[in-house]
């Protein structure tokens, strides 16, 4: 199964007028101290990094991200226009 599927099916069953007019649709998640874009079958789904510094339990499970925060700017026609990362260090923290 792929990890994107169950999502779009609860959000295509929750939002079926929506949806099914939508021309992007796009599903936002985190914070799992990784970013990953998959796209599926009329969805892209962006699980988006955290601002949260590593903690014990993950650097004891190996897992290592970078810290930002990212705004993405949607056209109402055309979908994705743009991206905007900012990281702890950028503001001075």
């Amino acid at each position: 199964k792929r990890p994107s599927t169950g999502l779009a099916q609860v959000f295509s069953s929750m939002y079926r007028k929506m949806w099914g007019e939508a021309e992007h649709c796009v599903i936002h998640t985190g914070d799992l101290h990784h970013k990953s874009e998959k796209e599926g079958a009329g969805f892209t789904l962006l699980q988006h990094g955290t601002l949260a510094a590593n903690d014990a339990y993950a650097i004891r499970g190996g897992w290592r991200s970078d810290q930002y925060a990212e705004a993405i700017t949607y056209h109402r026609e055309f979908g994705e226009a743009g991206r905007v990362r900012t990281t702890p260090t950028m503001v001075g923290l």
